[in-house]
């Protein structure tokens, strides 16, 4: 499960990717990294979003989240 494996608090040790250059996202789509793009910390890996709607889903509630499963096959 991801329980436990989030912890918004601990250091960034993924750091950001240059403005500009691509990224995948959560959802496997190739989006352009720009300032704002939505982001959160995952087992000490950067998650990327598309949407800030998706991220919010995503923090709230990482462990059942339409993400959560992609998440961890990524991150976990």
């Amino acid at each position: 499960t991801l329980r436990g494996r989030i912890d918004l608090s601990a250091p960034d040790v993924s750091p950001l990717h240059k403005v500009g250059s691509p990224v995948t996202t959560a959802c496997k789509e190739i989006t352009t990294f720009e300032v704002g793009t939505p982001t959160a910390l995952f087992s000490g890996k950067r998650v990327y979003f598309c949407l800030t709607s998706c991220l919010k889903a995503f923090l709230d509630d990482p462990y059942t989240s339409c993400l959560a499963d992609e998440i961890r096959k990524d991150h976990g």
